[in-house]
């Protein structure tokens, strides 16, 4: 009778140990398996000072509530946040009219 392979941690574990083994003592070579599934990091290098000048300028962002009223400086402000659709966003929408 055939057993089907669980999966899971446990197994990938296993395949993990046995296969540092066999790298490490030269039955596999390191370049023959890669885990694909993760994410390469690299960094971001500009070939001058002018072109990273010319990337950061689409992404900057002025912040627009560093000059909003905030509750130390305005007492009577209200701070209120809703996602559009709720029965708060709903609310003040009917409010403001």
């Amino acid at each position: 009778m055939l057993r089907r392979p669980s999966g899971g941690a446990h197994c990938y574990a296993k395949v993990s140990r046995m296969m540092t083994k066999a790298r490490e003592s030269g039955q596999c070579p390191w370049e023959f398996i890669a885990d694909r599934s993760r994410p390469i990091y690299m960094p971001q290098v500009f070939s001058s000072v002018a072109s990273y000048a010319r990337v950061i300028e689409h992404s900057y962002r002025k912040d627009l509530w560093l000059t909003q009223p905030t509750k130390k400086s305005d007492p009577r402000s209200l701070e209120f946040a809703a996602r559009y659709g709720t029965a708060a966003a709903n609310s003040l929408k009917q409010s403001a009219k």
